[in-house]
């Protein structure tokens, strides 16, 4: 009796090795789906005075998904004006998860999954040009002087004037 459970015990390891025990391991992790999308973060990052308050900058949007260890965590951002109407690069400037307000006003940037465009969050935006920087948008090939009494912090894009 004993040699045949040995026997037995020598069979079933043999087979364990050549056909696994339910997994090779070779298999791809299952996906994971995203189930929540959400803009919580940034919200709290940016609140101000009971309200999301920006400043004409550039801010960095990452958004809160659900679960955390998603497989697909690509977004679109959208923004429109407070009647729904989409802006464009003059009021609002958006380059992947980077967005920049050009201009004062009421916004609403909604973000969407890619992977499930039922899965959405926005969050109503107030934008305000502080009194110490003035923008110069300063477009391609263009030509002209400025002066000024105060300091010129620049970037490829754009010159603020420090006053």
């Amino acid at each position: 009796m004993k040699k045949m459970i040995k026997i037995a015990g020598i069979l079933a390891a043999t087979a364990m090795m050549f056909f696994g025990a339910g997994c090779s391991g070779d298999e791809e992790d299952d996906p994971v789906a995203l189930t929540g999308i959400s803009l919580e973060t940034f919200k709290s990052q940016n609140t101000k005075d009971g309200g999301i308050i920006l400043n004409v900058k550039e801010y960095t949007v990452v958004p809160d998904f659900t679960p955390s260890n998603a497989s697909n965590k690509k977004f679109t951002l959208s923004v429109t004006d407070g009647s729904g109407n989409e802006v464009d690069g003059n009021s609002f400037f958006i380059n992947g998860a980077k967005i920049t307000p050009k201009a004062e006003g009421t916004f609403v940037l909604k973000v969407t999954s890619s992977e499930n465009s039922d899965l959405t969050d926005s969050v109503t935006l107030t934008v305000e040009v502080s009194e110490e920087s003035v923008i110069l948008n300063i477009e391609e090939n263009a030509t002209g002087f400025a002066s000024t009494t105060g300091s010129i912090k620049t970037d490829d894009t754009q010159w603020f004037w420090l006053c």
